[in-house]
């Protein structure tokens, strides 16, 4: 009954209603979008963390190996007898993983026999080159970020483990013009050379599948891209770099990593963990989403700032034209905290009202701009993508319960520092 009481109340001054549940409205929307735009980017830099950009949900590297490899590759390898000692472990927890594939990266000279360019190469196993192209998470947050270049190389290496793929200045440094998958056999045909593990020379013969960019001006002018196969024999190398494991499940990845963590110290073994968030395996994504992360919380600061204020003064002011009738409540035996609690209960109503309406306006906000296709040129990223906003329900949820109790906080310890005032004041209507 009280319920319906302050819904009613509500119309009592509707234009200070209908004010302040526009601004609850606006701020609301804008929780909303912000929520869905950070969802949407979180989403999509995810997948190309974990699957276009190899790294994987966990990746596993001999204990300081991920930051001595580059010097003392030989040292901090893993070697077959290291892979299937961590696979031992891994087996335990089959249920929570996909796959599990390897990499192996290097410089060296890539020579068309007339000029030498130095190159860095990413080498990858087949089956993780072959599996992320037709990887759900893939189609649906990472769609913008798969070239036809990457499906061409994706069905080439599967046939060839000595197809590259490089970036069109690389090709352009040795005289070589896109689109590489349109060479002739001869004009594909490279040879890479290298320092081996045994601080050897080293050359390998390689064929130049596609290209592909890396969005970088640091590496857009050396990236190459092959497969483990290829490394090892350039390299003279017994094992690979590290292992990258796929989940499942994205939630899965703090759990599975510290129980792997968990494991290779019971049985002493020399090997570390990383997830694919630190910083120190992905320093875009972590220094991208750490950006996000402060912005969106100035944001959220100052919309629930100007929601808080737009109710505490609608409040205020209810209550200076309703001093008498407050006045007369305290007089029946009402005591302050039931008639804050009547108070809060309209702002409650009208925050609802508008969240509900909010809502509706989102979603169909968000199709909108969806639908416009706007296209946008992100950091470290090698071409446009759309700008997408994806308002997901838990955002809906999360900023109605979080406009409600700022609502709440702030209507009920206004109402009862207002009723402070002594009866007889209130019903002489001198003011709160």
């Amino acid at each position: 009954m009280t319920w319906l009481y302050a819904f009613r109340n509500l119309f009592r001054n509707r234009r200070r209603s209908l004010v302040t549940g526009i601004a609850v409205l606006v701020g609301f929307l804008g929780l909303v979008l912000i929520g869905g735009f950070i969802s949407r980017v979180e989403h999509t830099l995810r997948a190309q963390t974990i699957y276009l950009k190899y790294k994987g949900h966990l990746s596993i590297y001999r204990r300081e190996g991920l930051e001595k490899y580059p010097t003392q590759p030989k040292r901090y390898q893993l070697s077959p007898a290291d892979e299937e000692k961590i696979q031992e472990v891994l087996r335990l927890h089959d249920a929570d993983i996909d796959w599990v594939g390897s990499t192996l990266s290097g410089v060296g000279l890539m020579s068309r026999g007339e000029k030498s360019v130095p190159f860095s190469l990413l080498a990858v196993d087949r089956k993780t080159l072959r599996e992320v192209q037709d990887n759900d998470r893939v189609k649906d947050w990472a769609r913008d970020f798969v070239t036809p270049q990457d499906l061409i190389y994706a069905k080439a290496v599967a046939g060839d483990p000595t197809a590259v793929s490089a970036t069109p200045r690389l090709g352009e440094s040795v005289g070589l013009k896109t689109p590489f998958e349109s060479l002739s056999e001869a004009d594909a045909s490279l040879q890479l050379a290298g320092m081996t593990h045994f601080r050897d020379l080293n050359a390998v013969d390689a064929t130049l599948a596609s290209s592909h960019s890396t969005g970088s001006e640091f590496t857009e002018n050396s990236s190459l891209l092959g497969t483990v196969e290829l490394a090892r024999d350039l390299y003279q190398a017994e094992g690979v770099q590290n292992l990258i494991v796929f989940l499942k499940k994205d939630d899965a990845v703090k759990r599975l990593a510290a129980g792997i963590e968990r494991e290779f110290r019971e049985k002493n073994l020399p090997y570390e963990v990383f997830v694919f968030s630190d910083h120190r395996v992905s320093p875009h994504y972590a220094g991208t989403m750490g950006f996000l992360h402060i912005m969106s919380g100035f944001f959220i600061f100052l919309i629930c700032g100007a929601v808080v204020l737009s109710i505490v003064n609608s409040l205020t002011m209810g209550i200076l034209e309703r001093v008498r009738e407050l006045g007369t409540l305290r007089a029946v035996g009402f005591g302050r905290g039931r008639i804050s609690w009547l108070l809060t209960q309209e702002a409650l109503c009208l925050t609802t009202v508008s969240c509900a309406l909010g809502a509706v306006l989102a979603l169909s906000l968000a199709a909108v701009i969806n639908a416009m296709n706007f296209r946008f040129s992100p950091p470290g990223v090698p071409h446009s993508m759309q700008f997408l906003v994806t308002p997901q329900w838990e955002t809906v949820a999360l900023a109605s319960i979080l406009l409600l109790s700022l609502t709440a906080a702030s209507s009920y310890l206004l109402s009862y520092y207002k009723m402070k005032t002594q009866i007889i004041n209130l019903l002489s209507d001198t003011g709160a």
